[in-house]
């Protein structure tokens, strides 16, 4: 399907009225979508690709959202663990404490806590106790 025309229309306005677009876009016009004056976007036609479109089933019946998740679950089953998003993050934090911060701290630092003056002068509390 060919494009008729081309309206150009701020973010803000194409949500209100994003319904509208999508109709429009379903009767072949583009709209492109800007930020402050800028394109940032355009909303166009579907048009069905010669081969496999994203998330359509192919000549085997399977999506490339599908392969991927193949793909995951071997690497998990080679490697032998899967890390949730919350373990990958502690994963990439301790390497990141490992290997760039605590080689920089002094070594008599390391394992000592605050001193009770220390921790005091942090919570903000005086000589008098206040």
């Amino acid at each position: 399907m060919k494009t008729r025309n081309t309206v150009t229309r701020s973010l803000g306005h194409t949500k209100a009225h994003f319904a509208e677009y999508v109709r429009a876009a379903e009767n072949g016009q583009a709209v492109v979508l800007t930020r402050h004056g800028r394109p940032v976007a355009r909303l166009v036609p579907f048009e069905e690709p010669d081969g496999n479109a994203e998330g359509t089933p192919g000549a085997e019946g399977r999506t490339e959202a599908g392969e991927v998740r193949e793909r995951l679950a071997e690497y998990e089953e080679r490697v032998g663990s899967t890390f949730s998003p919350v373990e990958a993050r502690r994963a990439v934090i301790e390497r990141l404490l490992e290997n760039e911060i605590w080689p920089q701290l002094p070594h008599e630092l390391i394992g000592n806590g605050p001193s009770k003056r220390e921790r005091e002068e942090i919570l903000g509390i005086g000589e008098d106790g206040t």
